[in-house]
């Protein structure tokens, strides 16, 4: 359950019960957790010999359950619109074709909202498993972001941007990393405005993704992609855009000169400033093979 306030008034937002079925043939099994814009289930597709899958489903903060369908409190034609852009992230993914990215297998409509289906990943997050085992060894830790860059190439050569990459937001195990969670993506070039509460990741997100009627291009990606690094060598979470563009420094890890400037060149402030691809970052990556 997850509760939020709003206008002086409290929401609730109920996941929905383990058993129920969902388009006729997922069978809901638990909630796997909720975001800003939605609830994700283990479900089994009885279609598929139970096969384990993860949905999310459109459920954003202030919004309510009555019985299975969700209830908006916004003007209708705002909810249309909203559903419509969760059920295009989901075909956005469908487009992309990477053992790196999780994938999209099904999306409909249905309790007055949208769903997606998608592979269920065992394993944890990068930043769970970084949390629990500790930065890595140097070659181990290019090996790391290198699986990662690829996987975001796959997503550029698309036209897309992830628009949300930050390491809970990748799964790792022994088959190796998959991309998650396309909730902020969108096409290249895109003009961003800060409407729908946009998600912003505090200390992955670039300098522009905080500033309204932005155009997003790949920099963006890449300011996070270098966020990844920085993690997987220090640990720690890179002090966020906002302050730094305050003036407070970014405190490079102490770690092979490589590196450093890798993450210094990735995470520039300004995007002209940063690789210009994920290609160009990749080429980086090779001075270490």
């Amino acid at each position: 359950m997850d509760i939020t306030t709003s206008n002086g008034g409290i929401s609730i937002r109920l996941p929905l019960k383990s058993g129920i079925f969902l388009n006729g043939r997922y069978r809901v099994v638990a909630s796997l957790g909720s975001g800003g814009f939605g609830i994700t289930y283990l479900a089994l597709d009885t279609a598929r010999n139970d096969r384990k899958v993860a949905i999310k489903e459109f459920f954003p903060k202030n919004c309510t359950r009555e019985g299975k369908e969700i209830v908006f409190t916004e003007e209708p034609e705002k909810t249309f619109q909203r559903i419509a852009e969760f059920i295009e992230e989901a075909k956005m993914i469908t487009t992309v074709e990477d053992k790196r990215i999780v994938k999209v297998l099904d999306y409909f409509l249905e309790n007055n909202t949208a769903y997606y289906v998608m592979e269920y990943v065992e394993g944890k997050t990068l930043k769970e498993h970084i949390k629990l085992h500790g930065p890595p060894g140097t070659r181990e830790a290019i090996e790391l972001i290198k699986e990662i860059a690829l996987g975001l190439k796959a997503i550029h050569d698309r036209g897309i941007l992830h628009g949300d990459l930050k390491p809970s937001n990748i799964m790792i195990n022994s088959e190796g990393v998959k991309i998650m969670d396309f909730g902020a993506a969108s096409f290249t070039n895109t003009i961003y405005t800060m409407t729908h509460g946009k998600i912003i990741s505090w200390s992955y997100s670039s300098p522009e993704r905080f500033h309204n009627q932005t155009i997003i291009t790949l920099q963006s990606d890449i300011y996070s992609l270098g966020g990844i690094l920085f993690f997987i060598v220090s640990g720690e979470d890179p002090i966020p855009a906002p302050e730094r563009e305050k003036g407070i420094a970014l405190p490079i890890p102490p770690v092979s000169y490589k590196i450093r400037r890798i993450i210094k060149k990735a995470m520039a402030l300004e995007p002209f400033q940063r690789y210009p691809t994920v290609n160009h970052f990749l080429k980086a990556l090779k001075s270490f093979f």
